[in-house]
């Protein structure tokens, strides 16, 4: 199973969650994706200099000017080399001169995330419906709602949204679904800060809920296929030293089973996953209809 390489101690760990998210079946999409990302960071943010930092403002009474000071010049120092690594790292100057513009990569990127965000949405709605019918949830079902409830703002937005293409998107970006549905998830919550995806640790604390979702794709045998709705071979992992400063576990199985021992970066969530079914959903739901095979 191929593994999300991200550094809990990283700056810009995000951009290698996001990279997977929207390019999993690419590396070369992912190192173009990184690249760009570190160029243009580069040359759109002129803040990130030792002078421009060392003018905001510490921690009230906490430290010196001179110390602050000190502190912001590490702080850049650190933060510069590692985006000059990334750089590095996904191919630098060849990368871009041998890929797309970044227009090009900006449209895909659009693509990748529509694509990526349906599956999500399908993923929590088939665990949703799960629940409120144990032993039917299936894509169709979650096709069903999605062309229901979301079909008339997709198509006022422009985005594709039918049966077929659903059916295709969820075959390029299953392998990321459950990090979708997190997302997904973590935006109905009201985007809290101790799951931001954008954050190094956090991030990490964000695939915790992934996992979630990962656990129940691998796990739900739909009555209408013969193995379970996700692949654990096929499925994006945490990494293998699961690493959180301050949180001591080898591998995040354990805090599926051991949630109590995490301290304070355990989930303890207002609402547990999935995003609930609301009215409608339920109301669509029973206008649901099997397809009938005729052979």
């Amino acid at each position: 199973m191929p593994e999300i390489n991200i550094d809990s101690q990283s700056f810009f760990s995000g951009s290698e969650l996001f990279s997977v998210m929207l390019f999993p079946n690419s590396k070369e999409q992912r190192d173009h994706y990184k690249a760009d990302y570190a160029s243009r960071l580069q040359d759109e943010r002129p803040e990130l200099s030792v002078d421009e930092m060392a003018k905001t403002e510490g921690p009230e009474g906490k430290y010196t000017d001179e110390k602050w000071k000190h502190l912001a010049k590490e702080f850049y120092e650190e933060a510069v080399a590692e985006l000059s690594g990334m750089f590095v790292a996904s191919g630098g100057r060849r990368t871009l001169r041998t890929s797309k513009s970044s227009d090009e990569l900006k449209r895909d990127v659009g693509v990748s995330a529509h694509k990526g965000n349906l599956t999500g949405i399908v993923l929590n709605w088939v665990w949703s419906i799960e629940v409120h019918q144990p032993g039917g949830g299936s894509l169709k079902k979650a096709f069903h709602l999605i062309e229901s409830l979301l079909g008339p703002k997709l198509k006022g937005l422009d985005k594709p949204f039918g049966a077929r293409y659903m059916e295709r998107a969820w075959a390029e970006y299953r392998s990321v679904s459950h990090l979708w549905a997190a997302m997904l998830f973590w935006n109905w919550l009201g985007k809290p800060d101790k799951l931001n995806p954008n954050h190094s640790t956090k991030n990490l604390v964000f695939l915790l809920l992934a996992e979630k979702y990962r656990e129940f794709g691998i796990n739900h045998m739909p009555h209408s296929r013969k193995g379970a709705l996700l692949a654990s071979s096929e499925m994006w992992f945490p990494p293998k030293n699961f690493n959180i400063p301050g949180l001591k576990i080898q591998h995040p199985e354990q805090l599926l089973t051991d949630p109590e021992g995490v301290g304070h970066y355990n989930l303890k969530l207002p609402y547990p996953p999935p995003i609930p079914l609301g009215e409608e959903a339920i109301s669509a739901l029973k206008e649901y209809r099997a397809p009938v095979n005729i052979n």
